[in-house]
Parts: structure tokens; C-alpha cells; sequence
């Protein structure tokens, strides 16, 4: 937990103006679950849930009416130093960084400089994605990477310590030099499925790189980041010296600062960007100019109907789409690198947010504070879905609690699970922090339990009349007591 909360608790309001603060005030105590119990509604207070979750920093900025309503930030930038958090400390957005760079593409797609369908292999000089029979069928194009439907592998990356020797963009996608991930490779055939690839992205940044002949960085900070008025951002993975003292630390799971502060992803176009959660709301208001065609957007109307049409897996071209049904309402994404969590949705009808953390386990905050907004702002989606619920009998206590496992990629995730209270306490394998669960009911055998952090699950019996618990589509059997 933290060694400075009381410095943390004193710092109170930082950027808020005085318009702003009793808004403010009132939205950092209303920080709620995403499922409520039926007669237990609560609300928690944002100071008293980043000491729950040991994450130091919150950033936040509230886009309503069509406008950024307020921006402010809560906590410490670094827990070492102390150095109190401002909506001006930079984040790294890890990869909120691709809706930034599938815009600059987009601009250069309006250009006539590229496009989309044209086989990704006639814009790369320096290397070559290698052709199978796969891409021979349908050659990887630049919608391809931009939707995650390339067949491109290498999800993420891990980054690089500060100061080490960091691999060219062309040694990333090779796998060669001081790369630490491996070659980008196509292994299912291109638009016939989806799968997120950071490499597939990196593809593209070479792609870019060769075409224009100049750092991918130089092309997004020129053609987006500096006219979309993100003032405070960059887009590099070399930080500028009169940038240094305003980026945020990221901090482990255990509450120790990532080592020099921070990673460095030389994979720009996936991750690079440094930014504010002002900057990106910002940015998310330029792509609604472009959708509803107002003069002097960013990009054409057109180009942005595009990277908001649904292709596969809920995704457009950069952004994940938020959808009811067939309907595409919004648009979002999330940043996960070392020491960082990030979020950032913005719905047609003019709302949403950006949150951004310097903590490996913001997303459990972040959660909280996006019912907070979707409550206060009445979004049509994230409101704290209030649940009927019963106390757990001594007799399902005694039934469901134990150890299951199921395996995943060939490995096995196990979960044990406890009676706590009124309900059950679950913990995982690395993947799940302990975690209370409630009953919601009973349904053809089954019984449905939910956390108010909005997972779910339930136990039946299978075929062979084993108990099993259905998590995250899979069924974990009970593992013998030992």
C-alpha cells in the first residue's frame, strides 16, 4: 500500500478551477461498482479506493455535452519523490497510441499518399512481410493491420529498460538484433478473423517509415498530435528534456516504481504516445468533428465513417467500437504497458471519459470511475447494474468452496475459491485478485454468482456429474481436495 497516503490524502484538489471544483468534489466520491447489490447500493471515495488498490496517480478528464467538462488528477506522480499528480503530468497512453496513429494514416489516406487496400508489401522497402500461402490468397493490406485482422502475430511488447540499445523498427517486426519479441509473421489467412497484433501495427509504422522517409514519430506528431491541439503529448519514444519532469513514474503491482520510471517502446505506433487524459479527450473530439463533417476536421467524414464501421472482434480501424447490437455507438480503447493502465471512450452523443493511471493495477479503479461518469453523466451504458442477490446457505458454502483449473493456451489457470461473509472469495494464478462474489440465482441447474466489479461465473454439474464453474467461458473442474 502506499508509504505516503497521508501526503497523498492531504493533496486533495490539484487542477480543479474553482468553477470545477464542486463538480469535481462530487464525482470523487461517487466512484462505483459496475454490479450493486439490491438494498447495499454504494458509492466509495476515488483518495480511498487508489489506497485500496495501491495505485498512486488518477488522472481524469469528463467529455459532456459534446465538450471536455473538466480534467483533474489525484495523488502522486511518483511515490518516492512525492511530486503531487496535475491534469499536466504525462502518462504513457501505451496502446490508446494506436487510434492516435490509425489517424495519422488516415490523413495520409485522404492525402492520396496511401491506401487501404493495397498490399501492405508494395509500401515496405527496407524488409518484407514474409508471403505464405496465406498471404498469397489475400495479401495483408493497411486495413488489415489497422482492424487486428492481418493474421499478424506478436500481441504486445514488453518494452526496454532506459538506456539500453534499442532495436530499429525493422529488427522489431524481424525478430532480429536486440529485439526481445519475435518475427511478425501472418499464420490465418488475411480478413477472415480477428486477433490483436502490436506487431501488425509495427508493420505499419515501417510501412510509413519507408514511404516517408522519416522517424514514425516526426509523421504522427506533424500530421496529428500537433493539429489536433494535443499540446502537452508527444509521440516518441525519446523523451524531450523539457518533458522529463512532468512524466508520471509507473509503479508494479507491488507498489514499486517500474526501474528508471518507466519502459521505453521503440514500438511507436503501438505504444509510444505521452500524454494527458485533457490531450486525449482533445483528440477524441477532432474524430467526432471528422464523423459529423464539420469544416476544417482532421480528416474527411468519410475517413472516419470508415474507422467507425465494424469489421471484426468489435473493432473499426484503430478504435474499438462500442456497439448495441449492430449499432456502433461509441468509441474506445485501453493501454496496458509496464507501470501504466489507460482508458479512453467517447460516445456519438457527445460524452465520455479518459482515465489514465501509473499503476499496473489502475484498471480496478478505472473500472469504478467509469460507472461514476456513465452514473453522473447518464450514459447509456456503464451504469452500475443493480442486482438481486441472497446470502449463500451453509450447504452451497460447503459445496462450491475448493480449488478448480481449467487449461488455457497450455497452461493451467487455477482458482480457488472460499466462503467470506454472505458470499465466496475467489482468487487466481496471477490473473484475479481476491474478489468477492455474491449469489444472483439459480437457472436450469445452474447457480449464478457476479462481483460488483463486474465478472461473473457460475457452477453446475457437466456430463459426467462433475462440479464445474464456468469463468470466462471455460469450464474450470474441480481439482480433488488434497
Amino acid at each position: 500500500m502506499f508509504k505516503i497516503l497521508a501526503s497523498v490524502l492531504a493533496l486533495g484538489f490539484t487542477e480543479a478551477t474553482v468553477a470545477d471544483e464542486q463538480e469535481v468534489q462530487k464525482f470523487e466520491n461517487a466512484l462505483a461498482p459496475t454490479f450493486q447489490l439490491k438494498g447495499r447500493l454504494q458509492t466509495f471515495n476515488m483518495l480511498e479506493r487508489m489506497q485500496l488498490y495501491d495505485v498512486p496517480a488518477v488522472s481524469v478528464a469528463i467529455i459532456d455535452d459534446g465538450k471536455i467538462a473538466w480534467s483533474h488528477a489525484w495523488g502522486v506522480s511518483d511515490t518516492t519523490s512525492g511530486k503531487q499528480a496535475t491534469e499536466h503530468t504525462l502518462f504513457q497512453a501505451a496502446s490508446i497510441s494506436k487510434p492516435v496513429s490509425a489517424f495519422a494514416v488516415m490523413q495520409m489516406v485522404d492525402k492520396g499518399e496511401l491506401r487501404l487496400d493495397t498490399p501492405i508489401n508494395d509500401y515496405l522497402k527496407s524488409w518484407q512481410l514474409p508471403e505464405n500461402e496465406l498471404s498469397e490468397k489475400t495479401p495483408v493490406t493497411l486495413k488489415h493491420l489497422l482492424s487486428h485482422t492481418a493474421g499478424t502475430t506478436v500481441h504486445g511488447f514488453p518494452g526496454y529498460q532506459l538506456g539500453a540499445e534499442y532495436p530499429s523498427t525493422k529488427d522489431v517486426v524481424a525478430g532480429a538484433g536486440t529485439a526481445n519479441t519475435g518475427a511478425v509473421i501472418v499464420d490465418f489467412e488475411p480478413g477472415t478473423n480477428w486477433r490483436y497484433s502490436g506487431g501488425g501495427y509495427t508493420v505499419m509504422q515501417l510501412a510509413l517509415e519507408d514511404r516517408a522517409g522519416v522517424w514514425f514519430p516526426e509523421i504522427v506528431n506533424k500530421l496529428t498530435v500537433k493539429p489536433a491541439g494535443m499540446n502537452e503529448s508527444f509521440f516518441d519514444f525519446i523523451v524531450p528534456e523539457n518533458k522529463k519532469a512532468l512524466l508520471a513514474s509507473g509503479h508494479l503491482p507491488n507498489g514499486e516504481i517500474v526501474k528508471d520510471g518507466y519502459v521505453v517502446h521503440p514500438e511507436s505506433a503501438a505504444a509510444s504516445l505521452w500524454t494527458t487524459p485533457n490531450d486525449i479527450a482533445t483528440f477524441s473530439l477532432e474524430m467526432m468533428k471528422a464523423w459529423n463533417g464539420v469544416e476544417g476536421a482532421l480528416i474527411t467524414q468519410k475517413s472516419a465513417k470508415e474507422m467507425l464501421t465494424h469489421i471484426k472482434g468489435g473493432y473499426g480501424l484503430g478504435f474499438s467500437l462500442e456497439m448495441e447490437g449492430d449499432e456502433i455507438i461509441g468509441f474506445k480503447h485501453g493501454g496496458s504497458n509496464v507501470g501504466f493502465r489507460a482508458y479512453m471512450i467517447t460516445l456519438l452523443e457527445g460524452k465520455g471519459a479518459v482515465v489514465m493511471t501509473n499503476s499496473d493495477n489502475g484498471m480496478k479503479i478505472i473500472e469504478e470511475i467509469l460507472s461514476a461518469a456513465a452514473n453522473t453523466y447518464h450514459w447509456p451504458i456503464y451504469q452500475s447494474a443493480v442486482k438481486d442477490w441472497r446470502p449463500a446457505t451453509a450447504e452451497e458454502r460447503n459445496r462450491f468452496t475448493g480449488s478448480y483449473a481449467f487449461e488455457f493456451q497450455g497452461r493451467e489457470i487455477r482458482f480457488n475459491v472460499t466462503a467470506e461473509g454472505e458470499g465466496f472469495l475467489v482468487e487466481s494464478q496471477g490473473n484475479l485478485s481476491p474478489t468477492q462474489f455474491f449469489i444472483e440465482g439459480h437457472e436450469k441447474g445452474e447457480t449464478y454468482l457476479f462481483a460488483q466489479m463486474g465478472m461473473e461465473f457460475s457452477f453446475s454439474k457437466n456430463e459426467a456429474g462433475e462440479l464445474v464453474m464456468k469463468v470466462w467461458g471455460n469450464q474450470a473442474k474441480r481439482l480433488p481436495a488434497q
